[in-house]
């Protein structure tokens, strides 16, 4: 049976990796118990490189967390009171230098205060609507010992603003926003980089869509990254709401030239080599016609459950065949080197959350941008033990964080 990085054992003790930066109180039991932070060999610890730690997290706006939408999740395990409590202590042990959050609500009230007393800085940007007002958003926050922030720009993904003229923008509202920061790093050369925190569409039945948005959002952090004349590599952080097989991922990681983290980190290149074993399916789900519950909304139509979209409980790694290829470290890594799932609901889990970087270095500008290691996954049996997947008792949002630690590495 292959070994995936990303499925961590239930008796894998914390990581000091993480436990012994926080700089967040921590009163519970520890929240990542059991994920591995997996280190890529072949990158360069260059001592005069910068480097930092980005989480990206889907917390789950308190909004959308109603019993209806998580049927087999415990009333108790839905409450603000308890939420609250433990995504400041799971944040805490991930302990990043920049936080991208998507869903967030009670910004000021709550996430402003509260990770403002851990000495972060943050931004925050909206949903749009014209009509009944959307009450989270996406935002950012960061270390104001480590960084400098120069710049935020608030994108809104819809075809009022910056997906005008693109094929496949919406004729719709969507009420998608990103929030592009630019920053420069405190102590370290003449330079900056950009970080897109972003929440793509939710229905995979809109590839083109959300490929339109992400076009928006890659060509909006590409304005930024130039806006001063130093050199800036760019930063992809959120919710992108497609799999690794989707037409959006092929978009960023072929045409755009992003790598993703967790790719680069699971890859057959790197320590642990991913060969998932299919699961045997555990269950039926059912499709209509008319639709089929996914997150928190129906889809807009029928939705073939051979869709490399759709995923239910329980064949979870049946479409990521197993990673043979030793492909040099220079060269994309393999799509099936992603995680299985960052989302995990009763009737759909996969992978639609990522970090991605500028994939080429820049030498002739001065700087460069590595992947130096990557948060591993729970296990399915992690995620399935308590009836319902998430959230649950330890994992207090239906999406898992990702956090990937990064250096900027200088030319001379």
């Amino acid at each position: 049976m292959g070994s995936n990085p990303f499925s961590a054992l239930e008796d894998l003790v914390d990581s000091p990796a993480f436990i012994s930066r926080s700089h967040i109180a921590r009163k519970g039991p520890p929240r990542l118990a059991g994920r591995r932070w997996h280190v890529r060999e072949f990158v360069s610890k260059d001592p005069s490189s910068f480097k930092f730690r980005i989480v990206s997290y889907n917390v789950l706006a308190q909004c959308y967390a109603k019993q209806k939408q998580f049927t087999k999740c415990k009333p108790e395990h839905l409450k603000w009171d308890y939420r609250k409590r433990v995504l400041i202590e799971l944040l805490a042990e991930l302990d990043g230098d920049i936080l991208c959050l998507q869903e967030v609500d009670n910004y000021d009230k709550f996430w402003e205060r509260e990770l403002g007393k851990a000495g972060y800085i943050g931004a925050y940007k909206q949903r749009n609507s014209h009509l009944k007002p959307k009450l989270d958003g996406c935002a950012t926050f960061f270390r104001a010992s480590k960084f400098q922030l120069i710049r935020n720009v608030g994108l809104e993904l819809d075809h009022v603003d910056s997906c005008k003229g693109l094929e496949g923008a919406p004729s719709f509202d969507t009420h998608n926003v990103a929030l592009l920061s630019l920053f420069a790093p405190i102590g370290a050369p003449r330079c900056c980089f950009c970080v897109a925190n972003l929440h793509l569409f939710w229905d995979p039945s809109y590839d083109n869509l959300k490929i339109a948005q992400a076009k928006a959002v890659v060509l909006e952090a590409q304005n930024l990254a130039r806006s001063l004349d130093v050199p800036a590599p760019i930063i992809l952080a959120g919710d992108f709401n497609s799999v690794p097989t989707s037409a959006v991922y092929t978009y960023l990681t072929e045409e755009a030239g992003f790598l993703s983290a967790y790719a680069a980190c699971g890859s057959a290149s790197e320590r642990s080599v991913f060969a998932p074993t299919p699961s045997t399916p555990t269950r039926e789900s059912s499709v209509s016609a008319t639709g089929l519950t996914f997150g928190k909304i129906m889809l807009s139509k029928g939705l073939d459950p051979q869709s490399p979209e759709f995923r239910p409980m329980g064949i979870s790694q049946t479409l990521f065949p197993p990673a043979v290829s030793l492909a040099p470290p220079a060269l994309a890594p393999p799509r099936s080197a992603e995680p299985p799932f960052t989302n995990y609901r009763d009737i759909f889990n996969g992978t639609i959350d990522y970090i991605m970087v500028s994939r080429s270095s820049m030498p002739d500008v001065g700087v460069g941008i590595d992947v130096i290691g990557a948060l591993g996954m729970i296990s399915e049996l992690e995620a399935t033990k308590e009836g319902g997947g998430l959230p649950s008792s330890r994992h207090p949002s239906d999406h898992l964080p990702i956090a990937a630690d990064l250096q900027l590495r200088f030319f001379t």
